[in-house]
C-alpha cells in the first residue's frame, strides 16, 4: 500500500497544491509522513489479516507465530512508505504514478516473493539481492 499508494498520493497532492499547502503548516514534515505512514499501515493490516486467515483454512497451516511479527510488518511497512514517498518526493508527478506502477508490476509478478528465487534467471536473481521485495517478505514470513 505504501509503496503504490504514497507516490500516487503525493503526485495527486503535487498536482493539486495540496503538497505545497502541507509544507506550509507549523508541523514537522516527519509529522506528515508519519500521519501518511500509520493510514497506509492500518489500511494493509486488515488485508494482511484475512489473507492469512484464508490461508490457514483452505491449507491448514501450522502457524507459530513470534513476538517479533510485529517490528517485522512495522519495518516492512515503514520502509514500503518510506521507498513510496521517496518515489513521490523526487519525481514529477507523472513518472511517480508510472513508477508506482512499475512497482506493483515487479513486486508482484517478478519478484521472489510467492516463489523462490532459485526459479528466476540468474542475472534477475541477483537484481533481486539489492530490491527490498524479497528481504520483506522473508521477514514477515519467518516470523
Amino acid at each position: 500500500v505504501g509503496m503504490v499508494i504514497g507516490p500516487q498520493e503525493v503526485a495527486s497532492a503535487k498536482q493539486e497544491g495540496i503538497f505545497d499547502f502541507n509544507r506550509s503548516l507549523p508541523v514537522p514534515r516527519s509529522a506528515l509522513i508519519a500521519s501518511d505512514a500509520t493510514v497506509a499501515l492500518l489500511t494493509a493490516l486488515p488485508g494482511m489479516l484475512v489473507a492469512l486467515l484464508v490461508a490457514n483454512a483452505r491449507f491448514d497451516l501450522a502457524l507459530n507465530i513470534s513476538p517479533l511479527v510485529v517490528p517485522a510488518i512495522l519495518l516492512t511497512a515503514f520502509a514500503a512508505v518510506g521507498l513510496g514517498y521517496g518515489i513521490g518526493y523526487g519525481l514529477s508527478p507523472a513518472v511517480a504514478r508510472m513508477m508506482s506502477q512499475l512497482v506493483v508490476f515487479v513486486a508482484l509478478m517478478f519478484s521472489p516473493i510467492t516463489f523462490p528465487a532459485s526459479r528466476l534467471p540468474d542475472w534477475f536473481a541477483a537484481v533481486h539481492q539489492v530490491l527490498p521485495f524479497q528481504y520483506m517478505a522473508e521477514s514477515v514470513r519467518d516470523t
